[in-house]
């Protein structure tokens, strides 16, 4: 028997179907016995590791962002001070080899960054910048931007406050790019976790200069 199973098995491999479908709030919590924090961290490490089944790796530009999206605001409902998720919604989904797909991530990221909460408006700023500079929609970056500008939050540094002009000058990608990581890492990097900031600093090295302006 085990051999005739062999035989039938040998070629069969696990296959990815994509973003699974998003639970209710309800459903979530359920198998953690209501506590939503011990949920969120279950939802946080699922989308961490998407993609990865069998042995094999998906592109980031084949997920289903709507549902993407939809989990990723299940985790906000749930734990609405963790700055994880975000950070991948930011950092590596947003960075999809498929710009046209990530306008959901964009509204997520748009929901978390209107908070009024400690250094939440991060978020909104990168939405706005994969609004303007990966999307290409200058209408949405500075309905963002002004929404950046009106936060009630006295601790944001200077330039947020003049977002929406920076948007309306047009400066190039790369330098639109270079001066809001910078101007984080100027203002913000003392109150930020050091992995996060070595992240930001590789990604500025990396991503967004060459070789010779990273040196």
């Amino acid at each position: 028997i085990n051999v005739l199973f062999w035989f039938y098995s040998r070629e069969i491999r696990a296959q990815w179907l994509n973003v699974p479908p998003v639970p209710s709030k309800l459903s979530a919590v359920s198998p953690t016995l209501g506590d939503e924090q011990f949920a969120a961290r279950i939802i946080s490490m699922m989308l961490q590791n998407l993609g990865n089944t069998g042995g094999r790796t998906t592109a980031v530009k084949d997920y289903d962002f709507e549902k993407l999206a939809d989990w990723m605001i299940l985790h906000y409902s749930l734990d609405p001070h963790s700055s994880l998720t975000p950070y991948m919604a930011a950092y590596y989904f947003g960075a999809s080899q498929d710009p046209t797909k990530i306008r959901p991530v964009i509204d997520y990221l748009r929901l978390v960054g209107n908070s009024p909460e400690g250094e939440k408006w991060r978020w909104l700023a990168q939405a706005i910048y994969l609004a303007r500079f990966k999307l290409n929609d200058l209408h949405l970056a500075l309905n963002m931007a002004k929404e950046l500008e009106a936060i009630p939050n006295n601790d944001m540094p200077s330039w947020t406050k003049r977002m929406s002009v920076n948007i309306l000058n047009q400066q190039g990608e790369k330098e639109a790019a270079l001066n809001l990581m910078m101007s984080i890492l100027q203002d913000k990097a003392d109150k930020l976790h050091p992995n996060e900031v070595n992240a930001m600093v590789a990604y500025i090295c990396e991503q967004i200069l060459d070789l010779d302006e990273a040196k």
